[in-house]
This record gives C-alpha cells, sequence and structure tokens, in this order.
C-alpha cells in the first residue's frame, strides 16, 4: 500500500492529498475548517424555490451546523399505494399519511380498494370500494426514512404540524365494514355512511367537528372520539339498531338540527377493549353533554346501561328515551333549553 503524503501548505490552509504509487489523487479538505455549502441537483424532487415557483421545499446544508428549510405548498397531495388497497396522502401541513384496508382473515390480500381526494378546508374525502364485513380502514402517520446525511436536520414547520389528518366524507359503497380506525388521527368534519345492515364493530377518530355526521344501517358496537365530538348540521349520529359502546373524552354536542338517533337500544351488549380505548357498554362522556333547540336525542327502545355525563347536561328536554330513563347520569345537573 502507497503511503499518504501531507502536502499541507500554508498559504492553503489544512489540506492533504493522497498519493498512490507516487502520483496525487485529488485534493480534500479537513471538515473541521471548511464550511460546506450543499444545494439540492437540478434533478432533485426538492428544487429551490424560484418566482414562479414559491412553494417547493428547500434543502440547505452546513457544516457548522445543519438546517433543513421546508417551504411547502399549501394543498393535498395523494397518490394510490398497493394496488388500490392504500393511499399515501401529504397534507397542507406537510405531514405524511397513509390509509389502507386490511383484513385479519386475510392479512395478504383483503377485499376492497381505497381512493383519496383533495377536499376543501385543507380536508381530504375517502371512496371505499368492495369492502366486506371483515375489511378495517386505518389511517395513520406514514414512517418517511430520513434521507441520508440529515441525521441532526431540524424543520421549524414540525411545530406548525396538528398532528392530525382533516377529513371530510368516509364513503363506504358496499355497505359493509368492520372497523374505521383513526383514534388520534382523523379529524372528522363529513358524513361517513354505511348503509348496510351489518353491524360495525368500531368508528374511532380524533375529533368531530361541524359538518360531521355518523350514519349506519345496522348497529354500532363502539364509538371512539379522543377529544370533542361537535355535531353542527347535518344528520348527526343515526344508528339504525343499536349503539352499544359510546366514549367521548371531551364535550358533545348537538346543533342546528344534528340529532342523536339511536333505532333500539343504547348499551344493550358489552365491549371489550379495543385498541388504547377501554370497553363497556352504554356510554360515558367525560366533559359536559348540550342539545340545542332544534336538535334532539332519540332512543327507538330503551337506554339498557348507564349513559354517564361527568359534566353538566343542557337540553334534557330535547331527550326521548321510552324506557330506562333514569340509567342517563349527568354529575353537573340536568338543565332545560329553550
Amino acid at each position: 500500500m502507497a503511503a499518504f503524503e501531507n502536502r499541507s501548505e500554508s498559504s492553503k490552509g489544512r489540506k492533504f492529498m493522497p498519493c498512490m504509487g507516487g502520483s496525487g489523487l485529488e485534493e480534500r479538505a479537513l471538515m473541521t475548517s471548511v464550511q460546506v455549502l450543499q444545494k439540492p441537483s437540478v434533478n432533485s424532487q426538492y428544487p429551490a424555490p424560484s418566482a414562479s415557483n414559491p412553494n417547493s421545499k428547500n434543502f440547505v446544508r452546513l457544516g457548522n451546523g445543519l438546517t433543513m428549510v421546508h417551504i411547502r405548498g399549501r394543498k393535498i397531495v395523494a397518490n394510490t399505494a398497493s394496488g388500490g388497497m392504500g393511499t399515501l396522502i401529504q397534507d397542507i401541513d406537510g405531514e405524511l399519511w397513509v390509509a389502507y384496508l386490511q383484513d385479519p382473515l386475510d392479512r395478504r390480500s383483503p377485499a376492497g380498494t381505497i381512493r383519496a381526494f383533495p377536499d376543501s378546508g385543507g380536508r381530504v374525502k375517502f371512496i371505499v370500494d368492495g369492502t366486506t364485513e371483515n375489511t378495517e380502514l386505518v389511517i395513520e402517520p406514514y414512517a418517511k426514512i430520513r434521507p441520508r446525511n440529515q441525521a441532526h436536520a431540524f424543520s421549524a414547520q414540525l411545530g406548525r404540524q396538528d398532528k392530525a389528518l382533516g377529513v371530510s366524507d368516509i364513503q363506504i359503497t358496499s355497505g359493509k365494514i368492520n372497523s374505521i380506525l383513526g383514534y388520534r388521527t382523523v379529524n372528522l368534519s363529513g358524513k361517513v355512511t354505511i348503509a348496510g345492515d351489518n353491524p360495525v364493530s368500531r368508528i374511532a377518530v380524533n375529533s368531530i367537528q361541524p359538518g360531521a355526521s355518523i350514519i349506519t344501517g345496522g348497529d354500532l358496537n363502539t364509538l371512539n372520539v379522543y377529544n370533542s365530538a361537535v355535531f353542527d348540521g347535518g344528520t348527526g349520529i343515526s344508528v339504525g339498531r343499536d349503539l352499544n359502546w359510546m366514549t367521548v373524552y371531551g364535550n358533545l354536542e348537538f346543533r342546528n338540527g344534528a340529532d342523536l338517533i339511536v333505532g333500539r337500544d343504547i348499551g344493550l351488549n358489552t365491549q371489550p377493549d379495543k385498541g388504547t380505548s377501554t370497553g363497556g357498554k352504554g356510554a360515558l362522556i367525560n366533559g359536559n353533554m348540550y342539545i340545542a333547540p332544534g336538535s334532539s336525542m332519540q332512543v327507538g327502545r330503551a337506554l339498557a346501561s348507564g349513559f354517564v355525563i361527568q359534566g353538566r347536561l343542557d337540553g334534557a328536554n330535547h331527550i326521548l328515551i321510552p324506557t330506562g330513563g333514569g340509567n342517563m347520569i349527568a354529575y353537573g345537573g340536568f338543565y332545560p333549553t329553550p
């Protein structure tokens, strides 16, 4: 092996040139003495922003400390994955999400396909085709592999991300699905329609916002909302048969004609723990419940288990329960609304 010759010169700074067989190779600069500025190549998927393209992303690397600057377009980007069994989404905050179908009984090829489309207000709309009573729709963050040489990179945009995906409508065209799982990831503000009479095991979202509705033709065994649920306008909650277990870890509100309508019973069958949410039967509202004038809560047959509200219930005069009304409990008291 040839020796390395140190050819540093005071006029050139601290440099050295490796040699092989007596001939010198390229010069190299020591990283401790030189600041390196690295820009994306011409063919990079992250071009530098310009006057005609101000919303593109720009990555800059400095040798004395790494900085990564993101400048993103304010629009939804969605791409199909896994032959239609999944879709990759980038929201207006620059966060990456994946929505996919799975079947515990057939993990290799679950029935159905899913498509995602941009909607107003920075939301995304899903259309799900060909699903069965065993199919689960999962919406979760997409773990993107960090590019090479960016282990110490920092994006200021991370502080502006809300860690949730805004979803408008979810259309289940077959009328059959086992679960819709977005317990800490989905802010629902549109309509979820599952028209068939097959039972739905679980619908779990991060929050429910004005304009949202949940409609099922058969039983809804579990409804979990990690934050508050505000049904303002639209249908509200309409369950064809039984609503067995509902948890809302904030406030539950019905306004502007939105209703809670259950065709038969609330809390008929006990539900096990699902995901990170505890099971039970009936309902547990950790905050207050409000039923505005023009809205209502209607149960077709019976309130079979406790409907527990940790706060107060405003709108008690808009509740119709033929049997089991004594199972309605509000620790903050019952109050009418005009």
